[in-house]
């Protein structure tokens, strides 16, 4: 009997020669091994579905997302390619697919998926991704829990590929949950990716080698660099975006949040702000004046802000959505105190001014102002509530590190990073 050419469940991707494979084989083993770019291009050929998870994993994802949203009814398509939309949508937002897919996933009566003998992944995983991508992390962990059991007894690999994403889904429900249950998420993701790891390493699967290392960096509280990402200079619009780490593009990250402003088009006093948070792919949302207050301290980790001075810079911005609205009642006196403590915190960071020595003469009775604290306070908590319909995943995340009152505050747990 003739031996397969290759055999995912046994032999080392990395070191495949995947122009000898037939296309069906040859395009899962690339994407094991990080070998994506030539079924990103056109040429290739490919169904759209498997063409934009190579673009992704190359650091394309708008271009996804557009080739994503303009596909044929998801029910027609093969279990490969029904594979690489429901992974590929866990990274990019493309709206209305991730409901689609549900219902072909659902439909579904085996534990593993399979093409004409090439083995793609558990199901359970499908069902993961796209919990992930509606935002619904505690059901996203338990489905990639089911799929390490799954893969588990299949082969090795499929249940160190389902441990990597049961990591990344507890690391971002770590930065979503209280101290106690921050450190019971990023202890079952440490222990899912000490075993992924060891298996990768030993099989010499050294692309899903680095995927291990960089969650295990993000884990513990060291995020991988980056910087943000590149914008139109015509619409300030990022050129090519996902809810991670805009330099790599490959993915959202476990420990990465976007909060990106962008302008409108000529003639449009409004924008839109991209909005995201972990492992949710981002969105764009329509400008609100609460996510200008959000930013502002999301710039300051771990800074205590006057809710009036929040709202005083909030309301100082040169183009504030429809409905903003500046302080009540403005007085001069009132705007040259504020403006000179606004200028102390952009000139020598909010941590370097000691509140306590404000406490006294003019500036006191401005910094205890109820009428501000309310206002602030029902705009931070109202802005929060409504991202839950947007991105559940970044609400969840601002309710469990914004604080208001007297003073609002931003404290996110270790590792935390911002694109803003």
């Amino acid at each position: 009997m003739a031996l397969p050419p290759f055999d995912p469940d046994r032999d080392i991707p990395d070191l495949a020669d995947s122009s000898q494979l037939p296309e069906h084989l040859a395009v899962e083993v690339d994407h094991l091994a990080g070998r994506d770019e030539r079924w990103a291009d056109a040429a290739a050929g490919l169904h759209p579905a498997l063409r934009a998870r190579a673009l992704i994993c190359t650091g394309r994802p708008s271009e996804a997302a557009e080739l994503l949203a303009h596909t044929d009814d998801a029910s027609t398509w093969s279990t490969q390619e029904l594979a690489a939309a429901v992974w590929s949508v866990s990274r990019v937002h493309v709206e209305g697919l991730a409901e689609q897919l549900m219902g072909t996933v659902d439909s579904l009566r085996a534990d593993f998926l399979c093409i004409d003998g090439t083995p793609l992944t558990p199901v359970e995983s499908l069902r993961g991704h796209l919990a992930v991508a509606r935002g619904d992390l505690r059901t996203a962990i338990a489905h990639f829990g089911a799929a390490v059991a799954t893969g588990d007894a299949r082969a090795p690999l499929w249940g160190a590929r389902a441990r990597l994403e049961l990591a990344r889904a507890e690391i971002t429900a770590a930065h979503c949950s209280t101290a106690a249950g921050a450190t019971a998420h990023l202890g079952a993701a440490r222990r899912a990716l000490v075993s992924a790891r060891t298996f990768f390493a030993a099989g010499g699967s050294l692309h899903l080698l680095g995927e291990a290392d960089r969650a295990l960096q993000a884990c513990a509280g060291r995020p991988h660099e980056g910087t943000r990402p590149p914008t139109d200079s015509t619409s300030g619009r990022p050129t090519d975006h996902t809810g991670g780490d805009p330099r790599g593009g490959a993915a959202p990250q476990p420990a990465s949040g976007h909060l990106l402003h962008m302008s409108g088009g000529a003639g449009t006093a409004r924008g839109s702000w991209v909005v995201g948070f972990g492992i949710q792919p981002s969105v764009e949302v329509p400008d609100r004046l609460g996510l200008h207050a959000v930013a502002e301290l999301l710039r300051r980790p771990g800074a205590a802000i006057p809710a009036v001075l929040l709202e005083h810079r909030v309301a100082q911005r040169p183009a504030r959505c429809a409905t903003s609205r500046g302080p009540e009642d403005p007085d001069e006196p009132r705007t040259v105190l504020l403006d000179g403590l606004s200028a102390a915190f952009s000139t020598v960071g909010p941590d370097s001014v000691d509140l306590d020595a404000l406490t006294t003469g003019d500036l006191a009775e401005v910094l205890r102002d109820d009428r501000a604290r309310s206002r602030v306070s029902k705009l931070l908590r109202r802005t929060i509530s409504s991202l839950h319909e947007d991105h559940r995943v970044l609400a969840e995340h601002l309710s469990a590190t914004v604080s208001t009152g007297h003073v609002c505050a931003y404290e996110p747990s270790p590792g935390v990073r911002w694109f803003l």
